[in-house]
């Protein structure tokens, strides 16, 4: 969280457990160069943690300004394997941890609240369906509060090259953000006042070829048309009005659309890596309200 005042500004940082060592050396540079940077230790999906966080900014004499969610935990399950005990705790920082701090910043006056969101969410994640669907409802918690006239904004990042969690995604085809790149899009992105904006560099042939069934998805249509890619898979199209197999009466199409729901779950589960081979790229930083 960040409070200003007319004689400089203050940040509250907050965390489950306390810096390691090269973090509160950092903090305690920052200090001695005349910054003001507190730390606050606690789970902020836990009830309380939030409003401390913001009485912490208002009794050092400061305006809450801005506040920033970046909580996250993975815990990797297929669908099918799935764990409510993995679902919760991948639930608690994002779903909870972004909800209580909306309820403790909805009355106060701030100048901006972002929320790092996942590019999960966007293009999904094999292995990390809750994660995918914690984001998701985070990009909707953003939509609520500016529906409600409030600040928000969320980004749905691709993998840091020095942080984050997800590096893994390079093998993917999607390209590492610097800690510099990262920086200036979330200015960029502030500075435009963007609801959901999703910031990453694809390679769109090597993901088509680590997720074949991917491909078929009219999800991805244009991006593959784009790309210039093959097909892999069988493509789920959507038919035409006298086509054979569409139902023709209205009670029997949400059995239809149901099956074909089933159909693309059950591609998304079953696709598998294989080796990129491939040697053009589709590169670009992508930019999606």
């Amino acid at each position: 969280m960040a409070g200003r005042t007319g004689r400089g500004g203050f940040i509250v940082l907050n965390g489950r457990s306390a810096p390691n060592d090269d973090v509160r050396a950092a903090i305690e540079d920052l200090n001695a160069a005349g910054h003001r940077i507190e730390v606050v230790i606690g789970d902020i999906a836990e009830p309380g943690t939030a409003d401390l966080l913001v009485q912490a900014v208002e009794d050092a004499g400061f305006r809450l300004a801005g506040v920033l969610h970046s909580a996250m935990v993975l815990a990797d399950e297929i669908v099918l394997n799935m764990t409510d005990s993995a679902a919760r705790r991948v639930f608690a920082p994002k779903v909870t941890g972004s909800w209580r701090l909306h309820q403790a910043t909805a009355a106060r006056d701030v100048d901006w609240w972002l929320t790092f969101s996942s590019a999960s969410a966007l293009l999904g994640t094999p292995g990390q369906g809750a994660y995918a669907a914690a984001n998701s409802w985070v990009d909707g918690l953003v939509a609520h509060r500016r529906a409600a006239g409030l600040p928000a904004v969320g980004i749905n990042w691709g993998p840091w090259a020095e942080v984050g969690r997800a590096q893994f995604f390079a093998d993917l085809g999607v390209s590492l953000i610097t800690v510099e790149q990262g920086l200036a899009a979330m200015q960029t992105v502030l500075a435009a006042d963007r609801g959901r904006t999703g910031v990453l560099s694809l390679d769109a042939r090597q993901w088509f070829q680590s997720f074949p069934a991917v491909a078929g998805s009219s999800l991805f249509a244009k991006l593959q048309r784009h790309g210039g890619t093959e097909k892999w898979g069988t493509p789920w199209r959507r038919q035409d009005p006298g086509a054979a197999g569409r139902p023709s009466t209205r009670p029997e199409r949400p059995a239809h659309l149901a099956s074909a729901i089933a159909d693309e779950i059950r591609g998304g589960c079953c696709a598998r890596a294989i080796p990129s081979t491939t040697t053009g790229r589709w590169k670009r930083l992508a930019w999606t309200r």
